[in-house]
């Protein structure tokens, strides 16, 4: 049996810097009235992926629109009220 070595998280985002087409890909999500605990875990399995030419817009109330550019004012985010 012939052994494959998986290539590492790094490598795979080095790689996807160096595809000849990149698109931006935009994720809109309307939100209200959710518990912060998934917003923040919608947040976090985007910046887990490996491609990384995407923007996250969503749409929601003005007190969670507050607390989350708090916490994720460096990440490509916009907010729509």
């Amino acid at each position: 049996m012939i052994k494959v070595e998986e290539p590492t998280r790094e490598q795979l985002i080095e790689t996807s810097k160096e595809l000849a087409f990149r698109p931006k890909i935009s994720l809109v999500v309307p939100v209200y009235n959710v518990d912060e605990k998934w917003l923040r875990a919608c947040v976090k399995s985007l910046t887990d992926q490996i491609y990384s030419n995407w923007n996250f817009v969503w749409q929601m109330m003005l007190r969670r629109k507050l607390i989350l550019n708090r916490s994720y004012k460096n990440w490509p985010l916009r907010t729509i009220e």
